[in-house]
């Protein structure tokens, strides 16, 4: 889980299996519960990747971008590493 902001968090949810991630936003002032992402793969999703730079993708935090309007994600599922850009209020993957 990570903050957003004052009034978002970003939830991460992995099945049993670990081959499913499902990202949700929760508002704490109006219970409101959105599903925004969701990754599969035959065998794992991987939550955590190198450090590909000083700033660190060695955590299972997701870097947020365009002011908290976005998050990126690190993931292989075509057999390479690709980084997504997925709009949180609309879930679009860019």
């Amino acid at each position: 889980m990570q903050w957003i902001n004052e009034d978002l968090l970003l939830i991460q949810q992995m099945n049993r299996k670990q081959n499913q991630l499902t990202i949700w936003t929760y508002r704490p002032s109006n219970a409101d519960l959105k599903k925004v992402y969701v990754e599969t793969e035959e065998t794992w999703v991987d939550l955590a990747y190198p450090d590909l730079s000083r700033y660190g993708w060695s955590d299972n935090s997701l870097p947020l971008v365009d002011d908290g309007k976005a998050f990126l994600r690190m993931t292989e599922n075509d057999a390479w590493r690709h980084i997504y850009k997925v709009n949180i209020e609309s879930g679009e993957k860019l």
